[in-house]
């Protein structure tokens, strides 16, 4: 039952818990997220305008009332979705890679 810790677990990146809320929105809207061409576009703005009308007033961190708090919010969900469409293009320009190669040979 011992054994050594995984070095994924060991290194995981610690979510610092004022961006939970961010973290939460994100992973609730990413299905709403619009695919043109099976490449990823960003969640649309009317999405999280929604997500905010029912839930931000439920926000531990962050007090959507408040005009900086809620730009503040907006800039750190943007920063999120831009990474993640980054990440799957990346994916996206790797599996067109070894599927050009193959050809290739």
């Amino acid at each position: 039952m011992g054994g050594e810790i995984p070095e994924e677990l060991i290194s995981r990146p610690v979510l610092f818990e004022g961006l939970t809320d961010v973290w939460r929105a994100f992973w609730a809207l990413n299905g709403r997220r619009l695919y043109s061409e099976g490449i990823p576009g960003s969640i649309p703005l009317s999405e999280l305008k929604v997500y905010l009308e029912l839930f931000g007033a439920d926000f531990k961190f962050f007090d959507m009332n408040d005009t900086k708090e809620r730009e503040e919010f907006f800039l750190l969900f943007a920063a999120l979705d831009d990474e993640f469409m980054g990440i799957q293009l990346q994916k996206l320009k790797e599996k067109h890679d070894r599927r050009n190669d193959k050809t290739r040979n």
